[in-house]
């Protein structure tokens, strides 16, 4: 279990990329959906979760992205789960057990999940060339308004 922490403060995260795991990409590229106009304003959910390492000293985040055609999401045309890892240099300071779970400072997570983002962002761009979602952008997100920031455990096993 990963609780977020705002009273911890940590000079600085110091960290390196050390995996980034694509668990499943799926498209519904039904004439339907190839029927869309370019820029049509899909709806995104994203979902995140967050695993900790003590062991190998690594924080991963995990991303559930999909992609809906309409707000009440009933109609999912995208799908993107991956796993970015972090090899955490200062991992004691960043990283404090409590009971059978970990803290982590707001900051720390925030700018690991900002990351995490990102990659999502540009695999997914990668991911649709070619197809009715080309023109689709994954938005600029505050993260630190993500409602789900407070997952407890890894979305993909």
């Amino acid at each position: 279990m990963v609780q977020k922490n705002s009273t911890k403060k940590i000079n600085k995260l110091t960290f390196a990329l050390n995996k980034i795991q694509v668990f499943n990409f799926s498209l519904d590229n039904s004439p339907e959906h190839q029927a869309l106009p370019p820029h049509h304003p899909y709806t995104f959910e994203i979902n995140s979760g967050v695993l900790v390492d003590h062991v190998q000293k690594l924080i991963g985040v995990d991303f559930i992205l999909k992609i809906f055609k309409t707000k009440n999401k009933k109609d999912k045309v995208c799908e993107l789960s991956l796993r970015v890892s972090f090899s955490i240099q200062n991992f004691d300071e960043v990283v404090i057990k409590k009971g059978k779970g970990y803290q982590i400072p707001d900051p720390a997570i925030q700018h690991l999940i900002a990351v995490t983002l990102s990659t999502s962002r540009g695999i997914l761009f990668e991911k649709v060339q070619g197809s009715f979602l080309a023109n689709t952008i994954l938005p600029i997100i505050d993260v630190t308004k993500l409602k789900n920031m407070k997952t407890t455990k890894p979305l993909i096993k």
